[in-house]
């Protein structure tokens, strides 16, 4: 996903969404670093609208920077 990537894409990232293990804000450095962190709470509480996966998991939000090396393990953790 993309910080800031604009309404007009909603009902396609809604469905995207809804099937998603784990969504990754990327481009998390510069200027950008607090969009990208915006757009991660954002999704996370947007999650928590959708009914539980049947396996009982829950979809992770995560932030990474590859320019930076940041968020990179947490993401292959995940």
């Amino acid at each position: 996903m993309l910080a800031g990537a604009g309404d007009e894409l909603q009902g396609i990232k809604r469905g995207i969404t809804e099937l998603a293990d784990a969504l990754v804000i990327t481009k998390s450095d510069g200027n950008n670093k607090h969009k990208a962190q915006d757009a991660a709470l954002k999704y996370e509480r947007a999650l928590k609208l959708f009914n539980p996966m049947e396996n009982g998991w829950v979809p992770k939000v995560s932030i990474c920077s590859a320019l930076n090396n940041q968020g990179i393990e947490e993401i292959l953790a995940t």
